[in-house]
């Protein structure tokens, strides 16, 4: 027996038969969110502030999450908000993929390095006003929402 939520807050019961498709609504449900917060991060003319931020890298962790459910037989994924952590549990494939898309987005720094600086980003950019000085590559930042969005498509 599976519990799970669905959107209207009720929790719900499913038999084992069922995990599969529990899984694939889960990643479905994931991936839905991701879309919606890049959009709304990466709308065209938006100026890089740490609200709109702090929700792109929100997207690029749900992106992440999505990834791994697919990736795992039972749906499994990190709980973490660490974007280096989340990527690193990626299977290789798909961090070369995501790599080389990041390239191709015109990203000015190695993803990687831009993983390590903003590993905890969504945490700090939310609460922006408790820190004097923060910085973050917005070409980077771009370049890796796009490419995840790009590879969550196939």
């Amino acid at each position: 027996m599976c519990v799970y939520m669905k959107g209207d807050g009720k929790m719900y019961a499913q038999s084992e038969k069922n995990k599969g498709e529990v899984k694939q609504k889960k990643m479905e449900a994931c991936l839905e969110a991701a879309n919606i917060y890049a959009s709304f991060a990466t709308k065209e003319g938006r100026p890089p502030r740490p609200p709109y931020i702090a929700i792109g890298l929100f997207a690029c962790e749900l992106y992440m999450k999505a990834l791994l459910m697919k990736r795992d037989p039972k749906g499994r994924y990190a709980h973490t908000h660490n974007l280096l952590d989340l990527f690193q549990a990626l299977p290789a494939l798909d961090q070369q993929k995501i790599e080389e898309a990041c390239e191709n987005h015109f990203s000015e720094k190695p993803l990687l390095d831009f993983l390590a600086e903003n590993a905890e980003g969504f945490e700090k950019w939310r609460y922006d006003f408790e820190t004097k000085e923060m910085t973050i590559s917005h070409f980077a930042f771009l370049a890796l929402i796009n490419a995840l969005r790009d590879h969550c498509k196939n």
